[in-house]
């Protein structure tokens, strides 16, 4: 029972990381069997899911000011998580989650949808490593949410998104570059909410401060 017990929470654990990438770079929702790898040798030296995940961000955020156009997959994380893994991890319990997370008053994350999820991690509850993972699951499926009720704005955001790259249309086949808009328009999206991302609560629960 206890090996099934285990099983079942790296299955959770690699299925919050997949979902994570798949959130922040769109296309195909699956990894590939390099990635697959990857992660498993990640998950079987017991990197935590919040050090992957703040790795990926971390990497967008480098993607979007050089405009890489290679693809964005975990391999293309590896150098970034595997140096972060390095370092003392001290977790603690942050004492107001909700509070440190929420955004500015009167910025455009000021919605229903700020306030439901800041509820949420108020009432999280349990050791720092597991809290810290639903923290993560919380905010990826609120970033979600957003993106799939932009309706025609997302169109919009997709079109913006392809004037801007264009000159990397004739670099790209037309698969990679829907590829390089998707991506480039999510995170346009998410920019809008700073504050409810992986690295702030990497930060809140203290790995960022090792």
């Amino acid at each position: 029972m206890q090996g099934s017990t285990v099983d079942a929470q790296v299955a959770a654990c690699a299925e919050e990381v997949r979902a994570w990438l798949v959130q922040l770079r769109g296309g195909a929702p699956f990894l590939s069997a390099a990635d697959g790898k990857l992660l498993a040798d990640w998950l079987d030296a017991r990197v935590p899911v919040l050090t992957i995940l703040h790795g990926i961000e971390v990497v967008a955020e480098r993607r979007r000011a050089k405009r890489t156009r290679t693809p964005f997959t975990l391999v293309s994380c590896r150098t970034t998580v595997e140096k972060l893994s390095k370092r003392a991890q001290a977790w603690r319990v942050p004492t107001d989650l909700r509070g440190a997370l929420a955004p500015a008053t009167g910025t455009s994350g000021a919605d229903a949808r700020v306030d439901t999820v800041l509820g949420q991690l108020a009432a999280l509850d349990g050791e720092a490593p597991e809290r810290a993972r639903q923290a993560c699951a919380l905010l990826r499926a609120f970033h979600a949410d957003v993106w799939d009720s932009l309706g025609d704005e997302q169109a919009a955001l997709l079109t913006e998104a392809a004037a801007d790259l264009a000159d990397l249309g004739a670099l790209l086949g037309e698969e990679a570059f829907a590829r390089a808009c998707e991506e480039h328009a999510r995170d346009r999206v998410r920019a809008r909410y700073p504050t409810l991302s992986a690295t702030r609560v990497w930060e809140e629960f203290g790995l960022g401060m090792a």
